[in-house]
């Protein structure tokens, strides 16, 4: 998975959907690894150190380096950020979410005005 924090360029976890993603993965029992590069746990801190830990307890363990992410194969990269181009990715398949909503949303239009 690419992409963790609330926003890009932050670490910022708290209210993320992504954090709610992960989680909901690992506890369906997928194997998941996280790259997002403003996160790091050992340096987060107050209420953001706070809900990482409390909505995903395995954030250390998830957390993967870019050299990891691009060294090793994934079944599926789960694009929360539309960056995976800026990554050197083994994979065949990724889903961009961002893809995702902007269709869900053109979908939802097409239902209003037809």
């Amino acid at each position: 998975m690419l992409g963790l924090s609330f926003k890009l360029d932050s670490d910022d976890l708290r209210e993320s959907p992504n954090v709610d993603l992960a989680r909901k993965l690992l506890q369906a029992g997928y194997n998941l690894s996280i790259h997002d590069p403003c996160v790091e746990p050992e340096k987060l801190i107050g209420q953001n150190l706070g809900y990482a830990f409390s909505h995903l307890p395995v954030l250390q363990k998830v957390l993967i380096s870019r050299e990891q992410a691009e060294s090793e194969q994934f079944d599926l990269v789960i694009d929360t950020r539309s960056t995976a181009r800026n990554y050197c990715l083994k994979t065949d398949r990724i889903l961009d979410i961002n893809v995702l909503r902007q269709t869900k949303l053109l979908c939802q239009y097409a239902e209003v005005e037809g």
